[in-house]
């Protein structure tokens, strides 16, 4: 479990279910009392614990619901998974970037190469907009990323390093892995991707010293 399923299945939590239901009467204001706030700032508003929404949701509902969210936020991330309810295609409509997330198995391969396919022909979404990332990515696997690149038809894919105990840390913590260890591979694989999605410059840079301090204090048993 992450922070996320324990804030969503808290009894106190409210969530995109709860907002819809009074989307006729909210405002951008009105809505953040749906979200749960994270120390860090993020704000996250839950679909269910389950994960779908518990009813179908009209597109029309869900660009509603991301016209408020943006009044008041910097970015909106949406977590979509790969079928295409109207909510979704609502959601990749509005998005400035489509990120499709796969594996290095050859059956996340070929689902991302039929998602691909659907977005840009069916959806007519312009392939500038798409970006492949590979998570926990390691050079020992056999399905490399070049194999993926030309499989899925981009001239590069961003590749995340594992880091499973640093992970771990973090969703037991309940705290970000930029604030248990900015300096690891896999938060600076992961800043540099913010960098590039959001046009920041967050300093990601390694620092000898603070990161030997951060291994130091690790406790990946």
């Amino acid at each position: 479990r992450d922070w996320s399923s324990d804030v969503c299945s808290s009894d106190l939590a409210r969530g995109i279910h709860d907002a819809l239901a009074q989307i006729d009467t909210l405002d951008a204001v009105a809505l953040e009392g749906y979200a749960t706030r994270h120390g860090s700032g993020l704000k996250l508003l839950c679909s269910s614990i389950d994960g779908p929404l518990p009813r179908g949701v009209e597109g029309s509902e869900f660009a509603r619901l991301l016209r408020l969210a943006r009044a008041r936020q910097d970015l909106v991330v949406i977590a979509a998974n790969r079928w295409f309810d109207p909510a979704t295609i609502e959601a990749i409509a509005e998005s400035q970037k489509v990120l499709i997330v796969l594996g290095q198995s050859l059956a996340e391969v070929r689902n991302a190469v039929r998602l691909r396919s659907l977005l840009i022909e069916s959806l007519g979404l312009p392939d500038g907009v798409l970006r492949v990332v590979i998570n926990r990515y390691s050079d020992r696997l056999p399905v490399q990323a070049e194999m993926i690149e030309k499989a899925v038809g981009v001239s590069s894919a961003f590749r995340i390093p594992p880091d499973a105990p640093l992970v771990r840390r973090s969703i037991d913590a309940g705290e970000p892995l930029v604030e248990l260890d900015r300096y690891a591979p896999l938060t600076r694989a992961l800043i540099a991707l913010e960098n590039e999605l959001t046009g920041s410059r967050i300093e990601s840079d390694r620092k000898p010293l603070r990161r030997i301090l951060a291994t130091l204090t690790r406790s990946d048993g």
